[in-house]
């Protein structure tokens, strides 16, 4: 069975392709998506390989995120119009 791709997200794969080899977009990236999906315990977990505290792992993903945010929007990955509505942002 084969997955289909829906088009936007193609274009969003093409777009990324020339930075997948820079680490200062790759690195926050990789935070930004881990952010998502840790529970918790996980960060707990993390803080005390780390020797971090909670705030200081959540701290690091904020930054990450922010960081993230801001080169999608330098670097144009951004989608400028909205998936549901159509409307132009």
């Amino acid at each position: 069975m084969s997955t289909v791709i829906p088009e936007k997200r193609l274009k969003k794969q093409e777009k990324m392709k020339p930075y997948f080899d820079r680490d200062d977009v790759q690195f926050p990236r990789l935070l930004d998506e881990v952010a998502e999906v840790i529970t918790d315990e996980q960060k707990v977990q993390l803080g005390i390989k780390m020797d971090l505290t909670l705030e200081e792992i959540d701290d690091i993903f904020n930054r990450a995120i922010e960081t993230f945010d801001a080169i999608k929007m330098q670097l144009d990955f951004v989608d400028t119009e909205c998936v549901i509505c159509g409307k132009k942002r």
